[in-house]
C-alpha cells in the first residue's frame, strides 16, 4: 500500500514538474571559472530526486549490513525456541505414553532455549524414576530448585511425591514436613503428609495433624471421618512406652490434644481401650461426662457394655436419658444389657426384643440367643442365632443409623460411700 501511494505521488510530481517546465522551464546555471554548466530547471530537479533516492538506498545497505549480525541473532532465538517447544511436547507425548526414555531425551533437549525450564526438569524427573535412575531424579529437582527459587513449594511437593511412590517414605515425610512449616496453608501438602504418616503408623504425628486436615478440609467429610477414627484407635492402641511414656493407657490418652480428648470419636476409642483393659468404672466415667456434653450413638451404644459395680445406678441413668430421648435404639439396646448383668434376665430379653425391633444392630440378637439359652430356653435361643445368621447373610442388611440429638444429660455423683447417685444437671 505505501509503495503504490509512494509511486502515485512520484507520477503527480512528474507531472507537475513536466507542465511547469513546457510552461516556464528555466534555467540553471552552475558557474565555476572556466567552466560554465547549463541546465533546465526540471531536469536538474530531476538529477536531485534521483542522487537523493541514490544516497538514501546506499546508507539503508551500510545500516542493514550493521543489523545483521543482530537480526541473525533474533532469528535463531526465535528458532531455537519454536524447536525448545516442540521438543517439550514431544516429551510430555512421552510421559503420556510411558515411553520414559524418549520422555527424558526430548524434555532435556534445547532445554537451554526453553522459556519456562521447570516443568521440563520436574518432568525429567519423573521419566528418571520410572526408569529407575532415582540420583539422576535428584539432579534434577535440584536444578530446578536452583534455577527456580521462588517455586520451591512446587519442586518439593514434586520431589516428596516421587519419594512417596518410589517408597522412600522416611525422605517423603522430612521433604513435606518441611513444606508444611513453609506453607502452613498447602492442601496438597498436607493430604499428602496424612498418607505418609498412615503409611509410616506414626498415629502421634496423625492426630497432631487431624485437626489441620479438618480446617483445610483437606478430604471429603466421609473421608476425613474414617482417618481420624482410624488415627485415634492406632494412637490409642500404641504401647505408651513407645511415645516416651509408661506403659498405661492413661498415658496414651494424655498425648492427644485437649480438644481431642473431647472428640465422641476418641472418646469411644479410649473407653473401649479401657473397659478391655479391665478399667470399667473409669471407661464409665469418660463416657458419662462425653454424653452429659451432647449425644453421640456411638457412646450410647458403648455404655450399656461397661461393666461397674453400681449397675443400679447406671440403670437409672439410662431410665432418665430414655426421657430425654425417646425411643433411642442404643438406650433401649443398653438397658437390655444392663439389666442382664442386674440379673434381671426376662426383664433384659423383653427388652432386647424391642431393641431388635427398633433395628439394633445383628450382635443384639446373638445376645438375646446367649440370654435366652442361659435361661433354658434352648429352642427359643436357636431361633436367635438363626435370625441372626440370616440378617448377617443378608446382601442388603443394613443397620439402622440413628441421628444425633444434642442436650444435656444426667449426671451420676458420688456419695460419701462411693456409690454414684442421679442427679439433674
Amino acid at each position: 500500500m505505501k509503495l503504490v501511494i509512494s509511486a502515485v505521488v512520484a507520477i503527480g510530481l512528474a507531472i507537475v514538474l513536466a507542465l511547469l517546465a513546457m510552461e516556464d522551464p528555466g534555467y540553471v546555471v552552475l558557474a565555476r571559472e572556466p567552466y560554465t554548466v547549463r541546465l533546465p530547471l526540471a531536469l536538474f530537479v530531476l538529477g536531485l530526486l534521483v542522487a537523493f533516492a541514490i544516497l538514501y538506498l546506499l546508507f539503508n545497505f551500510i545500516a542493514g549490513v550493521f543489523r545483521a549480525p543482530k537480526k541473525i541473532s533474533q532469528w535463531n532465538k526465535r528458532r531455537n525456541e519454536q524447536n525448545a517447544q516442540v521438543q517439550t511436547m514431544k516429551g510430555y507425548a512421552g510421559l503420556i505414553e510411558g515411553d520414559w526414555t524418549r520422555a527424558e531425551d526430548h524434555l532435556l533437549a534445547k532445554i537451554e532455549h526453553n522459556n519456562a525450564p521447570l516443568m521440563n526438569l520436574l518432568g525429567a524427573a519423573y521419566a528418571a524414576q520410572q526408569q529407575g535412575h532415582l540420583r539422576r531424579r535428584d539432579q534434577y529437582l535440584d536444578e530446578a530448585m536452583e534455577k527456580h527459587p521462588k517455586q520451591a513449594t512446587a519442586v518439593k511437593l514434586t520431589q516428596a511425591r516421587l519419594q512417596y511412590q518410589s517408597g522412600q517414605i522416611s525422605e517423603s515425610r522430612d521433604t513435606l514436613e518441611s513444606v508444611h512449616r513453609n506453607s502452613p496453608k498447602n492442601v496438597p501438602a498436607v493430604r499428602l503428609l496424612a498418607d505418609v504418616y498412615q503409611t509410616l503408623g506414626d498415629w502421634p504425628s496423625m492426630v497432631a495433624l487431624l485437626p489441620k486436615l479438618s480446617k483445610l478440609k483437606a478430604f471429603p467429610e466421609d473421608e476425613l471421618e474414617n482417618r481420624e477414627r482410624t488415627a485415634l484407635e492406632h494412637h490409642l492402641a500404641t504401647p505408651a512406652l513407645t511415645q516416651g511414656n509408661t506403659g498405661k493407657v492413661q498415658d496414651t490418652w494424655n498425648t492427644l490434644p485437649s480438644s481431642k480428648r473431647k472428640d465422641p470419636k476418641a472418646v469411644a476409642s479410649y473407653a473401649k481401650r479401657l473397659s478391655r483393659s479391665g478399667e470399667g468404672v473409669a471407661a464409665e466415667k469418660l463416657v458419662r461426662k462425653a454424653l452429659n456434653r451432647g449425644w453421640d450413638s456411638e457412646l450410647a451404644n458403648i455404655y450399656g457394655k461397661l461393666e461397674t459395680d453400681f449397675v443400679k445406678d447406671q440403670l437409672k441413668l439410662v431410665e432418665s436419658w430414655s426421657k430425654k430421648y425417646p425411643e433411642k435404639t442404643e438406650l433401649i439396646l443398653a438397658k437390655a444389657r444392663l439389666l442382664r448383668r442386674g440379673d434381671q434376665p426376662e426383664d433384659a430379653a423383653q427388652w432386647f426384643r424391642q431393641a431388635i425391633a427398633a433395628g439394633a444392630p445383628e450382635e443384639a440378637t446373638a445376645e438375646l440367643g446367649d440370654l435366652l439359652e442361659a435361661m433354658g430356653e434352648k429352642d427359643a435361643a436357636l431361633d436367635c442365632y438363626k435370625q441372626g445368621l440370616k440378617s448377617l447373610c443378608a446382601p442388603d442388611g443394613m443397620t439402622e443409623t440413628v441421628a444425633p440429638v444434642s442436650g444435656e444429660l444426667v449426671v451420676l455423683e458420688q456419695q460419701g460411700d462411693g456409690m454414684p447417685v442421679v442427679s439433674n444437671s
